[in-house]
């Protein structure tokens, strides 16, 4: 298919220019504001929805964390859970 070809190009050079000036390292950061917002407001909402399931506390427990991170969701909040 011409689209996904053409769209995987397209994202290539996006990455490329973001590798090239930095810009993805500023966006990405976990010190950037917009992120910390995010990361605390998802820990918040993640932790309610546990606790409204009976899956708390979960300190004690292994854990596979899933996903297409580096396992910064669920494990750094094992002890405040």
């Amino acid at each position: 298919m011409p689209g996904i070809e053409h769209e995987e190009a397209r994202i290539r050079r996006v990455y490329t220019a973001y590798a090239e000036n930095g810009h993805g390292e500023s966006k990405w950061s976990l010190e950037n504001p917009g992120n910390v917002a995010i990361n605390l407001e998802r820990s918040r909402a993640l932790g309610k929805m546990l606790d409204k399931s009976g899956f708390k506390p979960l300190a004690d427990e292994r854990i596979l964390e899933v996903g297409c991170g580096g396992g910064r969701v669920i494990c750094p909040n094992r002890s405040v859970w």
